[in-house]
């Protein structure tokens, strides 16, 4: 056997340990690499940063600094007693169970219960405000999705969308800032009931993530430490959604329990589109 072949052995089974080394190394890589990239969203209104990111108990807004900003008092219910605390006034008001998406509590868990009632137009009469086609069973099951990169980007959004927006005030949360023209946000006032009533009319979607309600509330001027807001869109927007619902899987709105639609933004327009939907079991 020459020294050449002797050496050929040795060299070959480094370089295959080599190679066995570099394969393993790059499964781990992807393994960990994968365990870090961002998740489905489980936010009701908008994706920050360009990422997915998961529905969080709201800190308030009122500057950059977040960590400078004033901490509102805690949730007036936590999520489980909150979601069944809508479920009964619900029941009572319609005598009947209304779908509610996991997503879309959080954000009602915020409210004072005089609020509360009145967020849900509770009362407002048979056939105001009840029935699956109603707003107020399509904003409790339906959720909305969309990316936006600061507050800026997100009041840009709102006002492409034409959403008035309900800005409960803390401590309480009892009050509420409503702001009618987002081309103006010095135009905003103190709503009273008739406006919150006039405003069930409409879908609404609740926002209670400390970045998207902190840099928001920043453009807006709203200077107090809120933890939630509500977005209110036109029934032109609500009649999209309805179809697109429907047109999804061929489901009565009855038999829907969560929808999730998501918006594509461009220079020039957008587009919703449904992402999933789940069915009433």
């Amino acid at each position: 056997m020459s020294i050449a072949s002797q050496l050929d052995r040795p060299l070959a089974r480094v370089g295959a340990v080599i190679t066995q080394v570099l394969v393993v190394g790059l499964i781990v890589a992807n393994a960990f690499g994968d365990s870090t990239l961002p998740g489905m969203s489980s936010t009701h209104l908008a994706e920050l940063d360009d990422r997915y990111a998961p529905v969080v108990p709201a800190i308030g807004c009122g500057g950059d600094k977040f960590s400078d900003t004033p901490t509102p008092r805690p949730d007036f219910w936590d999520l489980e007693m909150g979601t069944k605390e809508i479920r009964r006034l619900l029941w009572i008001d319609e005598a009947g169970d209304t779908a509610i998406s996991d997503f879309g509590a959080p954000s009602y868990v915020k409210l004072s219960k005089s609020l509360l009632e009145k967020v849900l137009g509770i009362g407002a009469g048979e056939g105001a405000n009840t029935g699956a086609n109603s707003a107020r069973a399509r904003s409790l099951r339906w959720i909305l999705r969309y990316r936006i990169a600061d507050g800026q980007d997100h009041l840009a959004h709102l006002r492409d969308l034409k959403a008035v927006l309900l800005v409960p005030i803390p401590p309480e949360n009892e009050r509420c800032l409503l702001f009618h023209d987002l081309n103006d946000p010095n135009n905003r006032t103190i709503a009273s009931d008739a406006e919150l009533r006039s405003l069930n009319r409409l879908i609404r979607f609740g926002e209670v993530r400390p970045d998207a309600v902190s840099r928001l509330c920043a453009e807006l001027g709203v200077l107090e430490p809120a933890n939630v807001f509500f977005a209110y869109f036109p029934k032109e927007m609500q009649d999209e959604l309805a179809r697109k619902e429907i047109g999804y899987r061929n489901r009565r709105s009855a038999d829907v329990a969560e929808t999730v639609f998501r918006i594509r933004f461009s220079d020039v327009a957008h587009e919703i589109v449904v992402d999933d939907q789940k069915a009433q079991r």
